[in-house]
Formats: structure tokens, C-alpha cells, sequence
């Protein structure tokens, strides 16, 4: 073939220097429009901006924004925080998975911390091992049940929630409720502004979060909650890691006990019950799905900050508890709704 059929079919140019096709570049994404992708894959970003207009609005309410307020609705939001991330493992590992005995535990676990507590003179220093312990052996029966008797997870730990509870009225009648006064004492302290409960929650939380996004524990778990199936036939131990999940759930509730009874100077009957609905609508509400496959600590715990300041600006409010339930429901709904359609379309 001659040079001038080459130059007339266009592979070689008159210059006789080969060239590749010609490349049209991609538009650039604005700031705009980066933002809105952004916010869409990490939706606990509406958490909080929902949080931060609460804290406007409570301050608004009570005639001074301040961080103060801030810092006392933080502290409070700690036990619903390391609630809604006990209930988050669970969630994560999918298969429609719920730990329904949350609430039992997080009380047994208080009185049983209030009752070693005022048992010996080292009950105090003992009742922080004891406590947690036990709500992973707890943790452990109901895997267990899950595992072996291939109970769904819900009915597994609703069972074991109604035995963990009669274990609650019989020592509940048998022993004191006083909790470690020197531990309630210091967790109440202020440092900053801030108390000593809130630091001890975060240090949990970014333990659990080291744990879910650094080590092969959470890749498995992440990867079992996207399907089961292919985690397994992958090569992993999907039984042993639904015992490890329900493990985990127990220790967070072991320690939400104790802190709790050391807070409220004492342990009493019912005192977890607040936390089963509470917990998946803080891990809701953060914006983790409920499907399984993916978790955020930090968006568990802003959901109980969100939920946190709503309760408080509806108890500042003059409305019945019947209209104040309903609106905390409303809200939430909102919050909800709002950050699974912007996710939706910035997909």
C-alpha cells in the first residue's frame, strides 16, 4: 500500500507520525454538584444538620443558645448511643437481624452491677468487669440459639430478653439497688464544659468503629450482611460471626447498664425499656439501612443526639405526652424521609 493510501485511510498522518483517536475530556463536576454526591453517600450528614437546627431551636425555646445546652443533651445521648450501635452490629449483619433482647439486658446489667456493687468493699472496681461479662455470655445464648437451633434472630433474643427479665425481678427483690457511688460520681464530673460520660462513650464508640472499619471482623461482617450466601461460599464463618455480632451487642448493653445504674444513683426494673424502639430509630434516623451490609458509628450516635434534642424541645413544650409523642414520631419521619431522597437522587 502506498503512502498516499495510508494518508487517505487516515492511520498514518501526512507527517508520517502515528497518533491515537482523538480523547474528549470529562466535564469537571462543579462544587455544587460535588457536594450533592457527597451528602448523598453519607446520609448522616442530614442527622446533623437536623441535630445542629435542634440545638438552634432548644435554645431559641429556653432564651439561650449556648453550648452547654449542647453538652448536657450530648451527655445524655450516650447510653442511646451505645444502645443504637449495639443494635447497629446487628442490623449490619443483614438477614433482617434485630437484637429485640437490648432492653433486658442494658437492665439486667444494671442490677447486677448496683447489686456486686454493694455486695464487698471492691464491689465497686468488680461490678465494671461483672457487668459486661455478662451481657456477653447473654449475648452468646442468644448467637447461640440463632446458630444451633436456626431460630430467626428476632424470635432468639426476644426469648432470651423474657428470661433475662425474670432474672431481673427475682434479684431485683433480693438485693439493693445502690449503684457504685464513686463511679456515678465521676462520670457526672465536668471537665471543659463537658462530662466524663460523654468521654467515655465516644472512647467506646471509636473502639467499636476501629473495630467495624480497621480489622477483618467488620470486612466479614459488612461482606455477610450484603448476602450471606456468597459470604459464606467466600469462605466466611458465617455461624461464628453471628455469635461474635450478638457478643459484641451484649457487651455494649452490659456497659450502657452499668453506666446507667452509676448515673441514676441505682438500678430499677424497666429501666432498659426505652431502648429497644429508641435504638433502631437512632441507627435509622443516622442513616444506616436497616438491610444490613453497612454501618457508621458516628451516624448512630448523632441519631441519638437527634433524638436526644427532639425529646427535650417537646418536653419544653406546653402539648399533653400524647401530642408530644406523636410529633417526636413526625419528626423523625421527616428526618428519615428527607435524607433517603437526597440519597436517592444524587445516586
Amino acid at each position: 500500500m502506498t503512502r498516499g493510501a495510508d494518508s487517505a485511510s487516515g492511520d498514518t498522518p501526512a507527517g508520517g507520525e502515528a497518533r491515537g483517536p482523538a480523547r474528549t475530556a470529562l466535564p469537571t463536576p462543579g462544587p455544587l454538584e460535588a457536594a450533592r454526591k457527597w451528602t448523598g453517600q453519607h446520609a448522616w450528614v442530614w442527622a446533623v444538620l437536623a441535630a445542629i437546627a435542634l440545638w438552634l431551636s432548644a435554645g431559641l425555646i429556653s432564651g439561650s443558645v449556648s453550648l452547654r445546652l449542647l453538652a448536657v443533651n450530648a451527655s445524655l445521648a450516650t447510653f442511646l448511643g451505645l444502645a443504637g450501635v449495639a443494635q447497629m452490629t446487628v442490623i449490619a449483619s443483614g438477614d433482617g437481624s434485630f437484637d429485640l433482647s437490648l432492653p433486658y439486658v442494658i437492665t439486667f446489667s444494671a442490677v447486677i452491677s448496683a447489686g456486686v456493687a454493694a455486695s464487698t468493699p471492691t464491689g465497686e472496681l468488680i461490678s465494671l468487669l461483672v457487668a459486661p461479662l455478662t451481657g456477653i455470655g447473654i449475648g452468646c445464648v442468644t448467637g447461640l440459639l440463632t446458630v444451633w437451633l436456626r431460630m430467626p434472630a428476632m424470635i432468639a433474643s426476644l426469648a432470651v430478653g423474657y428470661a433475662v427479665y425474670t432474672g431481673v425481678l427475682v434479684l431485683g427483690s433480693q438485693q439493693s439497688s445502690t449503684a457504685s457511688a464513686t463511679l456515678g460520681a465521676f462520670i457526672k464530673r465536668q471537665v471543659g464544659g463537658f462530662s466524663v460520660l460523654l468521654a467515655c462513650g465516644i472512647a467506646v464508640a471509636v473502639a467499636v468503629a476501629i473495630a467495624l472499619t480497621r480489622t477483618n471482623y467488620g470486612r466479614r461482617l459488612h461482606a455477610m450482611g450484603q448476602n450471606r450466601t456468597a459470604a459464606y461460599l467466600s469462605g466466611i464463618r458465617v455461624r461464628r460471626m453471628v455469635l461474635y455480632n450478638f457478643a459484641l451487642s451484649g457487651l455494649l448493653a452490659g456497659i450502657v447498664g452499668t453506666l446507667l445504674a452509676a448515673y441514676n444513683d441505682g438500678a430499677f426494673q424497666n429501666m432498659g425499656n426505652t431502648y429497644l424502639l429508641a435504638s433502631v430509630a437512632a441507627v435509622v434516623i443516622g442513616g444506616v439501612p436497616v438491610t444490613g451490609g453497612r454501618s457508621s458509628v458516628p451516624a448512630a450516635m448523632v441519631g441519638a443526639l437527634v433524638m436526644t434534642l427532639l425529646i427535650t424541645i417537646l418536653e419544653m413544650s406546653p402539648m399533653g405526652a400524647g401530642y408530644r409523642y406523636i410529633l417526636e414520631g413526625l419528626c423523625m419521619i421527616l428526618i428519615v424521609v428527607v435524607a433517603q431522597v437526597a440519597r436517592r437522587r444524587n445516586r
